[in-house]
């Protein structure tokens, strides 16, 4: 609209529907004064458009509202973009709660407690033997053999930047005092527009055992098809 289509009209058919004149009219004039209001408006094209107002009036002796200034800003990207944060972030805490995996959203920028844990799932919670409320707000240490974070933690946060994800193996002690294998993988996430590490933890024991089994398993018959069955002693092949 040009300035010439909206001077001394009224402003709300042409920028709202029937339905919704009397209720923004009302918000606008009703004070009290100053305020912020936010609104959905059209465009001469039919688009909508979200409008943050902040509203300002001129009273007369009675206290009457004689003029309203108001100042309005187009947020609608911003709406949007919120709106597609909290769907996505909406859609992570889905996954995030049903994951197999363990799953662990550390803060690493924590000034008082070294990777701090701000949230975990309950498969997470399960494999270390703890409750969620003995984890959050715990250092990461409280699962580790020695205060790896206390110690390593800013090497390690430029390594996930750098090459994210990162891949590892490593150890955990579970909460009855056992030292139990892990896989990892670990990334950045931003969530609640704060920059978190995602970790993802599996508990390998079965693996590692398994692996273990092989590997006694083909030494005992290498060493079997390298010695008599009666003697134990070398045989041909071997000599």
């Amino acid at each position: 609209l040009e300035a010439a289509q909206v001077l001394g009209r009224e402003v709300w058919p042409l920028v709202l529907d029937e339905h919704e004149r009397d209720v923004v009219a009302g918000a606008f004039l009703g004070g009290p004064f100053p305020n912020r209001r936010e609104h959905t408006w059209r465009t001469v094209d039919g688009r909508r458009r979200v409008i943050l107002w902040s509203n300002t009036a001129v009273l007369d002796r009675r206290g009457g509202v004689r003029l309203v200034i108001a100042t309005g800003v187009d947020v609608t990207a911003e709406r949007e973009a919120q709106a597609a944060r909290q769907e996505s972030e909406a859609r992570f805490r889905t996954l995030f709660e049903q994951s197999a995996d363990g799953l662990v959203l550390i803060d690493p920028h924590d000034p008082d407690v070294p990777w701090r844990i701000v949230d975990c799932n309950e498969a997470f919670c399960r494999m270390n033997g703890y409750d969620t409320e003995d984890l959050i707000g715990a250092s990461i240490d409280l699962l580790h053999p020695y205060p790896m974070m206390a110690q390593e933690g800013p090497d390690l946060l430029a390594w996930i930047r750098e090459e994210q994800p990162v891949h590892g193996e490593g150890a955990h002690r579970h909460r009855d005092g056992t030292v139990f294998p892990i896989e990892s993988a670990s990334s950045l996430v931003t969530v609640g527009g704060r920059e978190l590490v995602l970790g993802q933890d599996r508990d390998i024991s079965e693996r590692k055992r398994a692996e273990e089994q092989l590997r006694q398993l083909a030494a005992q018959m290498t060493f079997d098809a390298q010695h008599d069955a009666l003697t134990g002693l070398p045989n041909r092949a071997l000599l």
